[in-house]
């Protein structure tokens, strides 16, 4: 329902140049993180919630992708439980 108050957890993993050290984790180049976030919050509109206005509580984060993992980005949504803190 359109009432309902939501989590969001956002890891973008983004792929890592070869010439960069393996003990840097943090992506800081561009993209810009707020842009990859309203891009995956709108295109999930009407399909894993009615309206990204519902996403209350949203954890953002890009790093490098390491080992088996490949670019991509993971997405974890669930119901606020309880009041706002």
């Amino acid at each position: 329902p359109p009432s309902v108050a939501l989590q969001m957890q956002l890891t973008f993993y983004l792929p890592r140049p070869k010439s960069l050290p393996r003990k840097v984790t943090e992506h800081t180049k561009r993209p810009d993180l707020d842009n990859l976030g309203k891009a995956i919050m709108d295109a999930l509109n009407k399909v894993a919630y009615y309206d990204d206005s519902q996403i209350v509580d949203l954890h953002k984060k890009k790093v490098y992708t390491q080992g088996d993992i490949k670019p991509g980005v993971r997405i974890q949504i669930r119901e606020q439980c309880g009041g706002s803190e």
